[in-house]
């Protein structure tokens, strides 16, 4: 959980088509998490955010809609 009053700042900057696995966690701190590959490795990211099943249907979605341009 960030109690940090600074928003905006950018966490990280990946590409759709570098997403490995997507998948949310938690019972009562919830999380979306990720997995990507940068520079030939792995590395996983974990967002506390409300309403994870939207989110992580949200990124599901754009990740579909890239491949399929």
């Amino acid at each position: 959980m960030d109690f940090s009053k600074r928003f905006g700042d950018t966490v990280c900057d990946i590409k759709l088509k570098d997403v490995l696995k997507t998948w949310k966690e938690g019972r009562l701190m919830k999380k979306v998490c990720f997995t990507t590959k940068i520079n030939n490795d792995e590395k996983t990211f974990k967002f506390g955010v409300f309403n994870t099943k939207d989110w992580l249907k949200n990124i599901e979605s754009a990740i579909e809609n890239d491949k399929n341009q």
